[in-house]
């Protein structure tokens, strides 16, 4: 991970951003925890987003499809008032 070139140093840079060009053992012990920090966070979201998915009813999913046409309906209006209204100018 101290090559500027390898593999697993650009893994990491994904991850945490760009590393220093002459990093120190502190530095890479750093920036490999804070990978594994990251990565266990994203397994944990996905356990919990998972859990909750496989818990959702039709009633639930309904609800969803309710409020995204409301938005999607006002949505519509605005832009049409924002239309109407540049129109008159």
């Amino acid at each position: 991970m101290r090559v500027i070139t390898s593999p697993e140093r650009q893994a990491v840079e994904e991850v945490v951003g760009p590393l220093p060009a002459h990093l120190s053992e502190g530095q890479a012990l750093a920036a490999l925890v804070q990978v594994g920090r990251e990565h266990l966070r994203e397994r944990s979201l996905d356990s919990a987003y998972a859990e909750y998915a496989s818990h959702e009813t039709g009633d639930d999913l309904e609800h969803v499809r309710s409020n995204r046409a409301r938005r999607e309906q006002r949505e519509r209006r605005r832009s049409n008032d924002e239309h109407v209204a540049g129109s008159q100018r």
